[in-house]
């Protein structure tokens, strides 16, 4: 299992590595799954989660589709050539992916419309790292 750090002492942690250009939806990503007992290495474009991509163990990402420099999609084939078995969730509240079927089309595991609730972000996480039982209640404090 994908730590992020080998120096941290929070061994065992399931890494995962949220991109989104938006600081305050990044944050938001962040403490949700932190609440959920994972580690968080965050991006701001898909230029930056594949530099931290290749430092960090990640299990799962969560990528927005539209960023500045490398978008979402761009970045899933990137990451599908790198380690094809790290699952993506992609996340957008525009036109490129239209469902979920979509993304699972091309090669995403899940797909969120912006705005998304946490709960249901914290439910695709979960079963992106295979996990079936119900998630607690997400905190964002």
């Amino acid at each position: 299992m994908g730590i992020c750090e080998a120096a941290n002492d929070q061994v065992n942690i399931p890494c995962v590595l949220i991109v989104d250009d938006e600081p305050t939806l990044r944050r938001l990503m962040r403490r949700a799954l932190a609440g959920l007992g994972l580690q968080i290495v965050e991006a701001a474009d898909g230029f930056e989660a594949l530099e931290k991509f290749r430092i960090h163990d990640v299990v799962a990402v969560v990528s927005d589709v539209r960023m500045p420099s490398m978008n979402g999609l761009e970045l899933l084939e990137h990451l599908q050539g790198l380690a094809p078995e790290v699952p993506v969730i992609l996340v957008s509240g525009s036109e490129e992916v239209r469902s979920r079927a979509g993304a699972q089309a091309i090669g995403a595991f899940d797909f969120l419309r912006k705005p998304f609730n946490l709960l249901e972000l914290g439910h695709s996480v979960r079963g992106a790292l295979g996990e079936a039982r119900p998630a607690p209640s997400l905190s964002v404090a």
